[in-house]
């Protein structure tokens, strides 16, 4: 007759390792991160001004500045369907 193993009791080892490895990487996180956005923010609108996505983009802002902490600036660039708007914004410096 054979004799049942032994169970070993489970270390809890690993899964303190891997929760203190999840907290060192969030904590870093948190100590690097740089206060978001430091400066004011351009919305820029692909539409003529006084239209209905300009009235939008301006009801959005208003908004959404009290909840940013920094004012929204609204940039009307109208022209040849919008490519204007787009170029502006695929060729403005990269800041974050």
């Amino acid at each position: 007759m054979s004799r049942p193993l032994a169970r070993r009791a489970a270390s809890p080892v690993p899964a303190l390792r891997g929760a203190a490895a999840v907290i060192l990487m969030l904590a870093a996180g948190t100590l690097a991160a740089q206060p978001w956005p430091a400066r004011p923010l351009r919305l820029i609108v692909p539409l003529a001004a006084g239209g209905t996505g300009d009235t939008l983009a301006r009801d959005v802002a208003q908004a959404m500045e009290p909840l940013l902490g920094v004012p929204l600036t609204v940039e009307n660039r109208a022209d040849a369907n919008g490519i204007l708007g787009m170029e502006v914004v695929a060729k403005a410096p990269a800041d974050g």
